[in-house]
């Protein structure tokens, strides 16, 4: 019996190794729906036109849900038309001069339209909804399976551009994996949606750059991108810097 527990011991870690090694390799689905629809990203322009000015039952709550009749104050006259499908955005604090973080809360879909205003119905709710909220066109987004390339990678200086976290989820001081973060690369930088990006920092003001983790755009704008944390062997946070896995490629 104590040769057999022994021989168990010993193989244990063999085998796990060999099943962590398999899970690298599996694809899944690298970003969810809720990580698409129910985010947040830096507006880097004005605030939209478009927004909730009232509520069917807004005398009884100010918080709104799916299936609550919202108000909104555009209509025929400014192109708005029936069944169009609207993504409801919160406005928070500005950053850096660079625009504002807006939070996104469900959809709205238009079903009655005059001149000057429309009613529409909240959808898919993934916060709460409030009068005052902005409304922009649905985008529809693709979603990507695929795996995580990790981060056992060497980075050399100057190899590629390198980007700053600009706001990490919920204004935490640290992150990991899972956690969303904007940072300061965008389409100017040729990021795209579904790309992976390094986390890394330096240690020491002479030490080499350390990487510590990997994550992937689920949102760009211009000159800012949402990201998701897919995997990280240390708490991020805004000091550290992302770059793309091979920018030589």
């Amino acid at each position: 019996m104590g040769v057999f527990i022994f021989l168990c011991m010993f193989f244990m870690p063999v085998l796990s190794n060999a099943q962590e090694n398999q899970r690298k390799e599996e694809t899944y689905p690298l970003f969810s729906h809720l990580d698409l629809y129910c985010s947040f990203f830096l507006q880097e322009n004005a605030l939209p036109e478009t927004k909730i000015s009232g509520a069917e039952r807004e005398d009884e709550k100010i918080l709104f849900s799916d299936g609550d009749v919202v108000y909104i104050n555009q209509g025929l006259k400014d192109g708005l038309s029936e069944g169009q499908l609207f993504l409801v955005l919160e406005v928070g604090r500005s950053i850096s001069q660079r625009g504002h973080l807006m939070f996104m809360k469900g959809r709205v879909r238009l079903f009655t339209l005059e001149e000057n205003h429309a009613l529409g119905m909240v959808e898919k709710s993934c916060g709460a909804v409030r009068i005052g909220n902005f409304l922009v066109p649905f985008k529809e987004k693709e979603g990507l399976v695929g795996r995580d390339e990790g981060h056992d990678v060497f980075l050399r200086e100057g190899e590629g551009a390198s980007g700053n976290f600009l706001y990490i989820e919920n204004e935490n001081v640290q992150i990991g994996r899972g956690h969303r973060a904007i940072i300061d690369l965008g389409r100017q930088h040729g990021l795209v949606l579904g790309q992976q990006l390094l986390i890394f920092r330096r240690s020491e003001k002479d030490s080499p750059l350390k990487v510590i983790g990997n994550s992937i755009v689920i949102d760009v704008q211009d000159q800012s991108s949402t990201i998701k944390i897919l995997s990280s062997e240390d708490a991020i946070t805004t000091k550290d810097k992302v770059r793309l896995h091979n920018p030589s490629s």
